[in-house]
C-alpha cells in the first residue's frame, strides 16, 4: 500500500510540473523507471519503458489540455497542423527504439536530453514578444524533428515544444505551453495505439487502464465538488481564463486535487486491479503497475499546475528542470555505458 501511495503522489507531482511547463511528464517518468530497474538490458525493455512513459504522458496531456482549453489558451489550428507533421516522425522514432538495447537506450537518452536541457535553460519562457501569425512552415519542421527525439525516448516532447514555440514562433508563453500539451496529447495517443498493436503494451493493460479511468473520472468529479465547496467556504472565485489566481485558490486546488487522488485510489484498491495478471509477472508487471499508479495521481493535478503556471510563470521551473535534466542525462549515459562494458 505504501508502494502504491508513493507512486500515486509522485504522479501527482509530475502532473503539476508537466502542466506548468506544457509537458506530459515523460521527461521525469523515463529516467525514474530507468533508475528503478537498472538491470533490464534488452530492446524489449527499452520499448516497454518508452511505451509506458508515453501512456502516462497521454493521460496527463489529455487532462492538461482540457484545463488549458477551458481558459482558451490553445491554438487549435497550429496544434493540429504540427501534430499531423509529427506522425511520420513518430514512426521513425519507434523504429529507432525497437532496435536499441536498454543500455544503448540510456546512452541515447542522455546524449539527446543534455542539449535539450541546455536549450531549455537558455531559452525559457522569458522576454518573449508574442505575435499573432506564427511561421507555420517553421513550426511544422520543428514539430517533425522534436517528435523523432520524443518518440525515440518515450517522452512527449513538451519540455522542448513549449520553449521552442515561444522563442522561434513567438507564441505567448501560456499559449505556447497550452498548445504544446495539446500536440503532446495527440502524438502520444498515436504512439499508444501503435505500441498496443505491436503488443508492447498488452491489450489487457489497456483494458485495465480504461477501468481505472472510471475511477479517475469519479475522482475528478469529487475534485470538482470539493473545489466548489471550498470556493464558497473561502469566498474565492479566481478566473483562470482572465489570468487571475490568488494564494487561497492555490491551496484550494491542492486540497481538491489530493481529495480526488484519494477517492480514485480507494476505488483502485477496492477493485484489486493490482493483483491482475499483467501486473504480477516480474519486473515488467511492476513497470505496468507503476504506470497505472502514476496515471491515477497525475490526472488529478492539472488544475493546480495550470493555476501555478498562471500565477508564477514557467521560467523558473523550466530552468530548475533543465539543470536536473542535464545531471540526469550525464548519469544516464554513465549507467548505460557501464551496462555495455559489463556485458
Amino acid at each position: 500500500m505504501i508502494f502504491q501511495l508513493f507512486f500515486i503522489f509522485v504522479g501527482f507531482a509530475i502532473g503539476i510540473i508537466g502542466t506548468i511547463v506544457g509537458a506530459g511528464g515523460g521527461f521525469i517518468a523515463v529516467p525514474m523507471l530507468l533508475w528503478i530497474y537498472p538491470n533490464l538490458n534488452s530492446s524489449y525493455a527499452s520499448r516497454v519503458i518508452a511505451s509506458c512513459s508515453i501512456l502516462f504522458v497521454f493521460f496527463n496531456a489529455l487532462l492538461g489540455s482540457w484545463e488549458h482549453a477551458k481558459v482558451k489558451m490553445i491554438k487549435y489550428k497550429e496544434g493540429s497542423l504540427y501534430s499531423a507533421c509529427a506522425i511520420p516522425a513518430i514512426l521513425i522514432g519507434i523504429y529507432i527504439t525497437d532496435r536499441m538495447s536498454l543500455a544503448w537506450f540510456k546512452i541515447v537518452f542522455g546524449i539527446i536530453i543534455i542539449p535539450i536541457s541546455v536549450f531549455s535553460f537558455i531559452r525559457s519562457y522569458h522576454d518573449i514578444t508574442a505575435r499573432d501569425k506564427p511561421n507555420n512552415a517553421l513550426g511544422m519542421a520543428i514539430s517533425f524533428f522534436i517528435s523523432i527525439f520524443a518518440s525515440t525516448l518515450g517522452v512527449g516532447g513538451g519540455i522542448l515544444y513549449g520553449p521552442t514555440f515561444a522563442y522561434f514562433l513567438k507564441f505567448d508563453k501560456l499559449v505556447a505551453k497550452a498548445t504544446s500539451m495539446f500536440i503532446v496529447g495527440i502524438t502520444s495517443l498515436v504512439i499508444v495505439i501503435l505500441r498496443t498493436k505491436q503488443d508492447v503494451l498488452p491489450f489487457e493493460l489497456v483494458g485495465y487502464l480504461l477501468l481505472t479511468l472510471v475511477f479517475i473520472t469519479i475522482g475528478l468529479l469529487s475534485n470538482y465538488v470539493i473545489d466548489k465547496l471550498l470556493s464558497k467556504r473561502l469566498q474565492c472565485e479566481c478566473l483562470l481564463n482572465q489570468k487571475q489566481v490568488c494564494g487561497t485558490c492555490l491551496i484550494k486546488y491542492l486540497f481538491s486535487g489530493i481529495f480526488g487522488v484519494l477517492v480514485s485510489y480507494i476505488l483502485f484498491l477496492l477493485s484489486n486491479i493490482a493483483k491482475a495478471e499483467p501486473f504480477v509477472n516480474g519486473e515488467y508487471g511492476k513497470i505496468f503497475l507503476i504506470t497505472l499508479l502514476l496515471t491515477v495521481g497525475g490526472t488529478q493535478s492539472s488544475k493546480l499546475g495550470n493555476a501555478l503556471s498562471i500565477k508564477f510563470g514557467g521560467s523558473w521551473v523550466m530552468r530548475i528542470l533543465a539543470i536536473l535534466l542535464g545531471l540526469v542525462g550525464i548519469l544516464t549515459i554513465y549507467r548505460g555505458w557501464s551496462g555495455i562494458i559489463s556485458h
